[in-house]
């Protein structure tokens, strides 16, 4: 049981909470309560700038934020944090600027360096680690480290580098560096292609598989079951266990 004094505290601080509150209109987009000084301190709302920790429902018209940020919803393109450097916590989030740490179910950054660590993340020029329960749907350039649980689908003119492992499926126009996954079909890749079926345009590397394509030109090692190369002499196309077209 609560003593008297600590009622009284209680409700005291239950009534300035309540007071402080009645003087925030929840209704204003732009409206924010910030407890800062200088622009350093706690903020709840739509604060256009902000240094340290900030709680939203749903963004709107956010320049910038430094420190750590809590957003169920900015996902709209006209509602998206223009610029973020910290740690980004968010159910749908939205972000043009990203520095840092972003953890979310569905993200879409359109520029980011960092790690990125969620359900679905799709974005515009990328460099760090991206782990995604479901995939990564690039549409710009990724560099790093690519962890998708189903597929890492990127669109026509984006390119991936560095490490990419999906669990079913990696589509892309281009890859540079080492894809890992059920089925890798990438039109141009450089690098080393690891899965059951792998197919490209022109590969330069190593394809190994069961199944492994190269259906414009070969440019190195095919190592698998069934192993065919474009670019070959017609009686060296296709080929099991290994095929090889070689520059000497």
């Amino acid at each position: 049981m609560l003593s008297n004094r600590k009622r009284w505290f209680a409700l005291g601080l239950t009534g300035m909470v309540v007071a402080v509150l009645g003087c925030f209109n929840l209704t204003d987009a732009s409206a924010s309560l910030d407890l800062a000084i200088g622009g350093y301190g706690l903020s709840f709302g739509n604060s256009a700038q902000m240094n340290g920790i900030r709680f939203n429902v749903m963004d709107q018209h956010v320049e910038q934020i430094n420190g750590f940020n809590f957003s169920l919803v900015s996902l709209l393109h006209e509602e998206q944090i223009q610029r973020l450097n910290g740690v980004s916590l968010g159910l749908m989030t939205g972000i043009r600027r990203f520095n840092g740490v972003a953890i979310g179910g569905l993200q879409v950054l359109d520029e980011a360096h960092g790690l990125a660590l969620g359900g679905l993340t799709s974005g515009g020029d990328m460099t760090g680690v991206f782990v995604n329960v479901w995939g990564m749907r690039p549409w710009g350039h990724v560099t790093g480290i690519v962890l998708s649980g189903i597929q890492s689908n990127a669109d026509i003119d984006a390119t991936l580098t560095g490490l990419i492992i999906s669990g079913l499926n990696t589509l892309a126009e281009e890859a540079q560096g080492m894809t890992i996954s059920t089925t890798n079909l990438v039109g141009v890749v450089n690098g080393v292609a690891i899965g059951v079926f792998n197919a490209s345009e022109k590969m330069t590397g190593v394809q190994i598989g069961v199944v492994n394509l190269a259906l414009g030109e070969l440019h190195g090692a095919q190592i698998g079951v069934v192993n065919y190369a474009a670019n070959n002499p017609k009686l060296l196309r296709v080929l099991p266990v290994i095929n090889l077209n070689l520059p000497f």
